[in-house]
């Protein structure tokens, strides 16, 4: 982002996509500010998941290895899962109020229709330096929805090497 007059970094961002959120129903307003970005991170990683998919084999298990020097993994699980909200309702009988934190039905591996249906799953990888050491996190994803879901032997491995990879981390 860029700096304002004071030298501050800082701005805002959209977090759903405004098209998602005019189909879904939601208000789609942008802020008035000058360093608003419109397009969602999530969308960017959906676009970035749609051109690794056309380099893939038609009908077969695929999986992407996506990596982030910058942002998180709930930016690619909002992309692939759908844009996370808060509902809010009342029971009219008690008058208790209930909060659920739901999931749009605008992600990757959620949304009505098979785009995404030829990725059987992404594996997520964020490196970062601190001094000299370098630093990794992983986490593995997979679509249920696939044309080809990850064979059961292949998904325990990935689960088993990402597991192991996050414990020694934690351990160092």
């Amino acid at each position: 982002m860029p700096a304002n007059d004071e030298g501050i970094h800082g701005g805002s961002r959209a977090t759903m996509d405004r098209h998602d959120a005019e189909a879904l129903g939601f208000p789609a307003g942008a802020p008035p500010e000058r360093d608003h970005r419109p397009t969602p991170e999530s969308t960017v990683i959906k676009q970035t998941l749609q051109d690794a998919l056309a380099q893939m084999p038609g009908g077969r298990c695929g999986i992407v290895i996506f990596g982030q020097i910058e942002g998180d993994r709930r930016n690619l699980e909002e992309a692939l899962f759908g844009t996370e909200y808060v509902e809010m309702a009342r029971h009219l009988d008690s008058g208790e109020y209930v909060t659920r934190w739901r999931r749009a039905p605008n992600g990757a591996f959620n949304s009505p229709g098979n785009e995404f249906n030829g990725i059987s799953g992404v594996i997520w990888i964020r490196l970062w330096r601190d001094g000299d050491e370098l630093n990794a996190a992983y986490s593995g994803y997979r679509n249920d929805r696939a044309c080809s879901p990850l064979p059961d032997a292949v998904r325990l491995r990935l689960d088993a090497l990402l597991r192991g990879r996050t414990q020694e981390e934690e351990e160092e």
